[in-house]
């Protein structure tokens, strides 16, 4: 037990390792042993520090790492290294037990920090994300206007898939010998007249003319902008009733004058 009274740091032990070598060959480290049922001394723990490069008198060359290791089967293994840019390398797996969380971020709530943080993951194999509870769901909420790119850096709308020089898709597929809709891929367009959302009020229905949803194909035009070519239009023909949303469809294209505003071809309506 080493004690010591201060308002400030106590560094209670130093260790020194005096190798002055031109490499990385100098190194300090703290081991913690535990003994078996036969009283044998097991390596069952060890906190290392190296250089990742040859230290001089010149402080930007003096960086150096921590390496954590633990027993497995007896024998000790680096499980995780902190290097000099506190980037921090994990052999395992990272787990928040209960209901704690993990926050890549400066503020305690993930979110509102006036540092912009990034988190890259990335993976030389195949990712995947899926939640240990039986029928959990796996939400992404980007925060404020962010929104979710797939092959693009750049999203421009709440989800963009892009893909150069081939065929972006969006595949739905159903596997089942059930001949009904309720087994089939679905495109569900939902327009509510309230602003939260998963709610529905009382009185809040979709009336006459209301827009429910789009198809919408954009080409570009010749002074290089983004042009809405057609769409196919989903709407309320009438005011909703108490079971029902009358509805009408509406096919437009554009011609050489439609600057970007397509033309009403065909409409379908609840007649």
């Amino acid at each position: 037990q080493i004690t010591k009274d201060t308002d400030g740091e106590f560094v209670s032990l130093i260790l020194v390792n005096e190798s002055d070598a031109a490499s990385t060959a100098g190194i300090v480290s703290q081991r913690f042993d535990l003994e078996d049922t036969g009283g044998t001394a097991v390596d069952s723990g060890k906190i290392l520090v190296g250089k990742e490069a040859s230290f001089t008198a010149t402080a930007s060359t003096q960086d150096s790492y921590m390496a954590f290791h633990t027993s497995l089967n007896g024998t000790l293994a680096e499980r995780m290294r902190i290097d000099s840019a506190g980037l921090a390398t994990f052999t395992g797996s990272i787990k928040a037990g209960g209901t704690s969380k993990v926050y890549f971020n400066t503020t305690s709530t993930g979110v509102g920090s006036s540092t912009v943080n990034e988190l890259d993951v990335f993976s030389y194999g195949e990712m995947t994300i899926s939640t240990g509870a039986s029928n959990a769901n796996i939400l992404l909420t980007p925060h404020g206007t962010g929104k979710v790119g797939i092959g693009n850096t750049a999203p421009g709308s709440d989800l963009e898939i892009s893909k150069v020089s081939g065929q972006p898709s969006l595949e739905l597929s159903a596997w089942s010998a059930t001949a009904t809709a309720a087994h089939a891929g679905v495109i569900k367009f939902q327009k509510s007249g309230t602003a939260t959302v998963n709610t529905f009020t009382a009185g809040d229905h979709t009336t006459a003319g209301e827009i429910l949803g789009r198809i919408e194909a954009y080409g570009v035009d010749d002074s290089d902008g983004a042009t809405l070519s057609s769409y196919i239009e989903f709407a309320n023909d009438a005011v909703s009733d108490a079971d029902s949303s009358p509805g009408k469809i509406t096919f437009a294209t554009s011609d050489a004058d439609d600057a970007g505003t397509p033309t009403a071809r065909m409409t379908i309506n609840d007649g």
